[in-house]
């Protein structure tokens, strides 16, 4: 595997913990009653990262290569 790949993989990763913390807090705000409308629209950009992350990793190899937890948008 090269470098480039293995970095792709290492961003998709930092990325989908991101995006479940990020979803935990929207959650907690939520339940709280408080204003959750900027932890939202971080979760939309985080999620939007991770697809972009996906795409390029499709691109990079023929064929895809199934990588991360979460699923694509």
């Amino acid at each position: 595997m090269n470098q480039t790949v293995a970095a792709a993989q290492r961003h998709i990763a930092d990325i989908e913990a991101r995006v479940i913390r990020q979803s935990a807090m929207v959650e907690r705000l939520s339940k709280a009653g408080l204003d959750s409308t900027k932890a939202e629209h971080t979760l939309r950009v985080l999620e939007q990262a991770l697809a972009l992350t996906h795409e390029h990793i499709r691109i990079l190899l023929p064929g895809g290569l199934a990588v991360g937890n979460a699923s694509r948008p």
